[in-house]
């Protein structure tokens, strides 16, 4: 089965108000970090909404004129797909690793660039790509994506409410609607006022006691120190981890900040910036901060680790060292199915996962697929039915489709 045709679709999705996150370096600071109030006071609490999310649903079209879907999960450009295209046109669906390792990026496995390729960086669209294929596949043989990949170690997979840095009283009532529906994980940005963020912690302890797992993420708000000080305020609160916490990206002082606080730290951009990587460079990296001991638990997903196969060897990495694997939030049902497959594939993935179903105070405000993904009592799962078991809501799409920039 031969590939025909690639197409992407760029869509903004709108970010709900949980999602504004801020910081400050000060302990009791504007809660915005690095917005000028006169800015952020335009925004907050007057629109459901600040910003957007940007991500691209690619098609991949073959000879036998069965079409797979992939999400990009980030903005995506029309003339990386086009060079995507030139290169794989003409290409057996069944050789995704050589295709994604290679051929998407105009090169052999040599590394000598092809003479009829053009030579690409690796980005979101090529991994959508792969996911694209993987779609093809599991529709042609009648078989869900997990059954292709050595199947299920777990049915499904806990997911994970997101709370922004708002009022405290804001976050309680949001917590309590997600707990009631079974999601027994949250994660909080904090950063932005010292005594806001332990008062909070604090409050939920209160309030909610210690079933449920509290995760945090001051999005590079803190130095060395200001981590150790304040990770310490919180470790009597029984946080799952801290992710993403320093301002510096060195990733020896992750170490440092680990032993000095007894915390669990999960590293997050720290890990590729806001690269994608291929599967080989992601495992390099991997090695490099378990040799480290950087890190117990590593937040990524299949779009940054050269697609899904590059995602799988790194959770076998982590598994082996005995850490674990959660994944980056997804954006729409597309990432969603994708980023449930690898995780339901990886014995290394038993943490609740930052996959926010549709309906939850930080979720996504659309589905852009006509099927509903699994979900009950604070579990999802990806579909059984062949290859992602998605269809497209064009409609929905559309609503959202925006020209690139």
């Amino acid at each position: 089965m031969k590939i025909t045709d690639i197409q992407c679709i760029h869509v903004q999705i709108p970010k709900v108000s949980t999602n504004i996150i801020g910081g400050s370096v000060s302990y009791e600071g504007n809660p915005y970090r690095d917005e000028e109030p006169e800015h952020m006071n335009q925004f907050v609490g007057s629109v459901p909404h600040f910003g957007h999310s940007c991500s691209g649903i690619v098609k991949v079209y073959t000879d036998e004129g069965i079409v797979g879907i992939g999400e990009a999960a980030t903005e995506t450009t029309r003339c990386e797909i086009d060079r995507i295209r030139d290169n794989l046109i003409g290409c057996d669906v069944y050789d995704i690793t050589y295709n994604s390792n290679y051929t998407m990026q105009g090169r052999g496995n040599t590394l000598r660039v092809f003479t009829k390729h053009i030579r690409l960086p690796r980005t979101k669209e090529q991994s959508a790509v792969e996911f694209a294929l993987w779609d093809i596949i599991g529709k042609k043989a009648g078989l869900p994506v997990y059954k292709l990949l050595g199947g299920k170690v777990r049915e499904k997979a806990p997911v994970t409410l997101f709370l922004g840095e708002r009022p405290i009283d804001d976050c309680i009532a949001d917590i309590d609607k997600a707990m009631k529906n079974g999601i027994m994980t949250v994660k909080l940005k904090v950063g932005c006022n010292d005594k806001r963020d332990v008062d909070l912690i604090r409050e939920i302890r209160r309030q909610f006691g210690y079933d449920l797992a509290i995760r945090i993420d001051p999005n590079a708000a803190w130095t060395v120190p200001e981590s150790i000080r304040i990770l310490k305020r919180m470790e009597p609160f029984h946080l799952q981890y801290a992710e993403g916490f320093l301002k510096a990206n060195e990733k020896y002082s992750f170490r440092k900040v680990r032993e000095a606080t007894g915390v669990p730290v999960c590293i997050c951009e720290q890990f590729n910036g806001y690269n994608e990587m291929t599967s080989q460079e992601a495992l390099t990296q991997v090695c490099d901060l378990i040799r480290m001991k950087a890190f117990d638990v590593l937040s990524v997903d299949p779009s940054r680790t050269g697609g899904l196969l590059g995602f799988q060897k790194l959770c076998a990495v982590c598994e082996g060292a005995g850490l674990q694997v959660v994944t980056h939030r997804a954006l729409t049902s597309v990432s969603q199915a994708t980023w449930l497959t690898g995780i339901c594939i990886s014995p290394a993935s038993d943490l609740a996962q930052d996959i926010v179903p549709v309906g939850q105070p930080s979720g996504p405000l659309y589905d852009a697929a006509n099927e509903t993904l699994f979900m009950e009592n604070g579990y999802m799962k990806p579909w059984d039915a062949p290859g992602w078991g998605l269809t497209l809501n064009e409609e929905v799409i559309s609503k959202y489709t925006c020209a690139m920039k």
